[in-house]
């Protein structure tokens, strides 16, 4: 939420923001917008001074292209100085005070998970895709990993496995809406970030899921169809981490031709 409202104000102040940092979450972007929360606070400003200040106020990259970047973009938009001004920046820099602030909570709340990973025996954050937080999650959904007899018991128990009807002679494979939606869900996520390229290079977190999933879609499933097959071989790979105690091997990355 305070994200959105700072993207609103920005946009009334810095038309086009969105070309001068990736998210507004980085540290460059909230030194940034913490220092000027208005166009007219650059005035005067050279692409060198800007440049200099943000290396003096912030740990983030930052170029002199950047730099060059946004004062001749704030010059072509030439956004004057409104009335009630001192208002808005305030504006700005409370949702800015207030995002470090819950930025910081997030980061001592990860420490704590991370302690308490420490006492269980499961490496789940060796994949690719797979962080602290989600680990936790994964867990705290399974429970103990022993008891389930086998990876198939764990994806009836996630939702993943088909449901089967059976009527007469004939036999449909449906949807199992009675699993456990959390879990579902989470190897959902899980499975997208395997198989969905990232970054302007398009980069492939995991070729093989990434394989895997084509595959499907090359025998006739639709999308969702084929995601839910990766859920399914990402339910086997947790449950051999789970209950082996091996770390997974993540193959190399690929980018897309």
């Amino acid at each position: 939420m305070l994200k959105n409202s700072l993207h609103n104000v920005l946009a009334e102040h810095y038309p086009h923001y969105k070309k001068f940092f990736s998210t507004l979450l980085v540290k460059s972007a909230l030194a940034f917008y913490d220092a000027f929360p208005a166009p007219y606070l650059l005035d005067g400003m050279s692409a060198d001074d800007l440049y200099h200040f943000m290396k003096a106020n912030c740990q983030g990259r930052f170029s002199m292209e950047k730099a060059t970047l946004i004062l001749e973009t704030v010059k072509r938009n030439n956004v004057e100085k409104t009335a009630y001004q001192d208002i808005r920046d305030f504006t700005v820099r409370s949702l800015i005070r207030q995002i470090k602030n819950n930025l910081s909570e997030l980061q001592a709340i990860d420490e704590q998970i991370e302690k308490l990973m420490m006492e269980f025996d499961y490496p789940l954050t060796t994949m690719k895709g797979i962080d602290t937080l989600t680990a936790a999650q994964l867990i705290n959904e399974i429970g103990d990993i022993n008891r389930f007899k086998s990876a198939a018991s764990l994806a009836k128990f996630s939702g993943v496995a088909p449901f089967t009807y059976a009527s007469g002679m004939s036999k449909l494979e449906l949807a199992n809406a009675k699993g456990n939606r959390k879990l579902n869900e989470l190897t959902f996520r899980i499975a997208l970030s395997a198989v969905s390229p990232i970054g302007k290079n398009k980069m492939l977190l995991n070729p093989i899921l990434h394989d895997y999933y084509k595959k499907k879609i090359s025998e006739g499933k639709v999308k969702n169809q084929a995601i839910k097959c990766v859920q399914r071989r990402l339910i086997n790979i947790i449950y051999g981490m789970m209950k082996h105690n091996k770390p997974y091997i993540n193959p190399e990355p690929r980018y897309l031709t």
